[in-house]
């Protein structure tokens, strides 16, 4: 067997429900409602936020329902090493373009 063309992302995906949760979403704060659809993503479908809290920067692991566009935040715990380290690495290359403009 040859490999003509190597992926440089691995194929994953999983379910989450549009929870709102992490993103001050639920109860409909901040003007948005949570639809509590499953949606079925992957690794494209995921991006990093951040918050400071106490004079510390927390980093969430987050998706954007494509029904309500209402934002949840995924249990790091649930994502493996090889996704967050791929989701990390695309953030850290967005954050040198932005510093580049």
């Amino acid at each position: 067997m040859k490999v003509k063309v190597k992926s440089e992302k691995p194929f994953w995906s999983m379910d989450v429900v549009c929870s709102g949760k992490g993103n001050q979403c639920k109860n409909g704060e901040n003007g948005c409602i949570p639809c509590g659809s499953t949606l079925e993503i992957d690794l494209n479908d995921i991006f990093v936020t951040t918050a400071w809290h106490y004079d510390e920067r927390d980093t969430y692991y987050t998706i954007k329902c494509s029904e309500c566009g209402s934002l949840t935040d995924i249990n790091p715990k649930e994502l493996p090493s090889e996704i967050k380290s791929y989701v990390d690495a695309r953030y850290k290359k967005q954050l040198e373009k932005e510093r580049e403009r």
